[in-house]
């Protein structure tokens, strides 16, 4: 299940960024420009789909309802970085599923509100996972790292989960199974930050950038 949501998902988000996104680059792994990130889902309505609140993300992501409602059995694993405002915030980290593959990569999106002076979290709001297979495949190795950056900075960076995160508007994204991931750069920008990770055996890397310049542009309705 998780594989197949996961292929949707980023099937999805090609759908949504193709055409809006523009890369370009040279021989210095230096890209030139990103000319306008699509908007989420405007009818979506996360009220709807709170159905409670609680004290740690652990918790939060056990009441999932992510399986029609109903939760998949999830187990937060590691913790990689988190970006909030004052009522959501974004979970980029790892996560475990006994019955489907054991630890994946996973984007989740939280709303959070203070109770008795401590942050709580609600069920999460949207859900991107990313198995390994997916980031260590022939897609990947077959890519040098500019070619990389180019196909999948604009496809990690779901649109939806950072529009309304009022104190990150500019936040983007990736992985890569690659050691030369400290030579990327966007519209000349290097990386706030590259974590590495592991999952098993594989060494992966998260990264991002808090503030990434890019130029606005209206979109001419077809």
């Amino acid at each position: 299940m998780k594989k197949i949501l996961t292929f949707l998902l980023l099937g999805g988000c090609v759908l949504n960024l193709q055409g809006c996104i523009n890369f370009g680059n040279s021989e210095e792994n230096n890209t030139t420009k990103v000319e306008h990130v699509t908007e989420g889902d405007q009818e979506f309505n996360e009220d709807d789909y709170i159905k409670g609140y609680y004290p740690t993300l652990a918790e939060a992501i056990k009441h999932n309802t992510l399986a029609d409602g109903k939760p998949i059995d999830f187990e937060l694993v590691k913790t990689i970085k988190i970006i909030e405002d004052e009522e959501s915030c974004i979970f980029y980290g790892t996560l475990f599923q006994a019955d489907d593959g054991g630890e994946f990569f996973a984007v989740l999106r939280f709303r959070t509100k203070e109770k008795d002076g401590k942050k709580t979290y609600s069920n999460p709001l949207s859900y991107g996972p990313t198995p390994v297979e997916f980031i260590d495949n022939q897609v990947y190795k077959n890519k040098n790292i500019i070619e990389e950056q180019d196909s999948f900075l604009s496809l990690y960076s779901n649109s939806y989960t950072t529009k309304t995160m009022k104190n990150h508007p500019n936040f983007a994204w990736s992985l890569s199974t690659k050691k030369e991931v400290n030579k990327i750069k966007v519209n000349n920008q290097k990386p706030t930050e590259i974590i590495p990770f592991k999952i098993g055996k594989d060494q992966l890397y998260f990264y991002y950038f808090n503030d990434l310049k890019i130029m606005i542009r209206m979109m001419n309705s077809l």
